[in-house]
């Protein structure tokens, strides 16, 4: 006879006991034996976006979700963001101020990875940066700035 069967992640790490009885209908054998399930890594995965929109002058902050079926620890970082993001592990945020130069040149592209030690998720994502303080326009002219005077003079 054959057994078989496909375990489960939750059953990762775990031992199983299986008992056999063998009978011929007078007699019978038990034979007993464990099954250790070796543990699988999977991999975490990011689980929310980056805000697709920053407003010029105001503090854009991306906090970075991520689960991970093992509940591992993990790390995060970047190799591709805007010059005005700074990226924090700690927090697992990147945030930072585009300017109105920032704006001129959209969109930008912030890419994250998110590593459990030994696998990874990665995903990217573009940033437009919203000109809020459009830059006032500035009046100019080059009007005459002598006086004339005229006089009139009348006959009767």
């Amino acid at each position: 006879k054959t057994f078989s069967g496909t375990p489960k992640n939750a059953d990762g790490g775990r031992v199983q006991t299986v008992n056999i009885r063998l009978t011929d209908g007078h007699t019978f054998v038990d034979a007993n034996f464990n099954i250790t399930v070796t543990a699988f890594n999977d991999a975490p995965v990011i689980q929310n976006a980056a805000p697709a929109l920053a407003d010029e002058a105001a503090l854009y902050t991306y906090t970075i979700s991520a689960t991970d079926s093992d509940n591992a620890s993990f790390t995060y970082s970047s190799d591709a963001k805007p010059t005005w993001l700074t990226a924090s592990n700690a927090n697992r945020t990147f945030s930072g101020t585009p300017t109105n130069a920032d704006a001129a040149s959209n969109p930008h592209s912030l890419r994250v990875f998110v590593s459990d030690g030994s696998k990874s998720d990665t995903a990217t994502f573009s940033i437009v940066v919203t000109d809020i303080q459009s830059e006032r326009p500035v009046f100019t002219t080059n009007a005459p700035t002598t006086e004339r005077t005229e006089m009139v003079v009348i006959r009767t």
